[in-house]
C-alpha cells in the first residue's frame, strides 16, 4: 500500500442522517472562520482540529506568526477540577508544586504515571482557591483525575470551555483594539484575567505554543462565542491577522524548543529524559 494519510473534511449534512460516530469529532464554536480554505482536519482530544488549509501555506503561516499576527482555533482541552480538594488533587496528578501557583496565574505542567512515564502536557490556569482548568494536550486524563479523586472532596468536569489562540509581534496591539475599555495592565507571562469583548465576559492568559508574543481566550458555554470570535477576526484583520491550522506550529515551537505531547515524549519517556527534570519536585506534598 502506498503511503497515505488520514484527514477529516467539512461536508453538508443535508439528505445523510446523523451518525453516532461524529460525537467524537465535536468542531470548534468558531469552525465556521475556517471553511472558506477548505481545511483538512484531525481528532485532538476528541475534537475537530485544523492540519491543513487548501489556500494558506506553512510557509506564508510562519511569517505571519513571526512578523504579524494570527489566529489559531485549537483543540485543547480544559478540564475542571473545583471544590475543597482541587489542589490535593492536582498535587497528587502532577509532579510540581500546585500550592505555588497563585491564583490568577498559570503555570506549565505534565502527568506521568507512576513509573515516571509521562502521559501528557498542557497548561493549568489557577481561577480561585479551590478551582483549576488544566488546558491540555491530546490525551486522556480525565480517568486519570478520576482514578485519584475517589477519596477527596473534588468534582472533575469537562465546562465545555474552548481554546483559540492570537499569536505574533502584534498580538497585543490586536488585545488593546478588541476589548470593551482598557486591556489589562500589567498582563504579564502566565497572567490570567477577564475582560470583555463584544460585551462578553472572556478569560484570556498571557500564554501561546509559539514563544511569540501572544495571549489565548477561553470560550465558555454560557457567551455569545460567534460575537467574540468575529470581533477578534475582524479587529485582527487591521493589523495583518490570518486564521492559520496547525502547520503554523510546526517549524516554531522546534524552533523554540517547545515539546509536544505524543511525539516528544510519551509513556516510554520519563521527565528526566524529556529534559523537563527541573519541573519534577520530589518533595511537594
Amino acid at each position: 500500500m502506498p503511503p497515505l494519510r488520514f484527514v477529516a473534511k467539512a461536508l453538508s449534512t443535508e439528505g445523510v442522517p446523523p451518525s453516532e460516530l461524529g460525537m467524537s469529532m465535536a468542531p470548534h464554536p468558531l469552525m465556521y472562520q475556517e471553511l472558506a480554505h477548505d481545511p483538512e482536519y484531525q481528532i485532538y482530544n476528541g475534537r475537530l482540529t485544523p492540519v491543513r488549509f487548501a489556500d494558506v501555506s506553512a510557509t506564508e503561516m510562519y511569517w505571519k506568526v513571526r512578523r504579524e499576527v494570527i489566529l489559531r482555533h485549537t483543540g485543547e482541552l480544559p478540564i475542571e477540577l473545583v471544590g475543597p480538594d482541587a489542589e490535593r488533587l492536582a498535587n497528587r496528578v502532577f509532579p510540581r508544586d500546585v500550592s505555588k501557583v497563585r491564583v490568577g496565574r498559570c503555570a506549565y505542567q505534565f502527568a506521568c504515571y507512576h513509573d515516571g512515564g509521562m502521559i501528557n502536557d498542557g497548561v493549568m490556569l489557577r481561577l480561585a482557591e479551590d478551582r483549576f482548568w488544566m488546558a491540555q494536550a491530546n490525551g486522556d486524563l480525565y480517568g486519570w483525575y478520576r482514578a485519584h479523586a475517589a477519596d477527596l472532596d473534588v468534582e472533575v468536569r469537562d465546562p465545555d470551555v474552548w481554546v483559540s489562540q492570537v499569536q505574533g509581534p502584534r498580538s497585543l496591539e490586536v488585545l488593546a483594539a478588541v476589548v470593551d475599555g482598557e486591556p489589562p495592565e500589567p498582563f504579564r507571562y502566565f497572567d490570567i484575567a477577564e475582560v470583555s469583548i463584544a460585551g462578553q465576559p472572556v478569560v484570556i492568559t498571557r500564554s501561546g505554543f509559539t514563544n511569540e508574543l501572544g495571549w489565548e481566550f477561553y470560550l465558555t458555554p454560557d457567551i455569545d462565542r460567534e460575537a467574540v470570535g468575529d470581533r477578534v477576526l475582524d479587529v485582527g484583520r487591521q493589523f495583518g491577522m490570518i486564521i492559520t491550522s496547525a502547520q503554523v506550529f510546526r517549524a516554531r515551537r522546534i524552533e523554540a524548543g517547545l515539546l509536544n505531547a505524543g511525539s516528544d515524549f510519551d509513556r516510554t519517556v520519563s521527565p528526566f529524559e524529556a529534559g523537563l527534570g527541573r519541573f519534577v519536585d520530589l518533595n511537594k506534598p
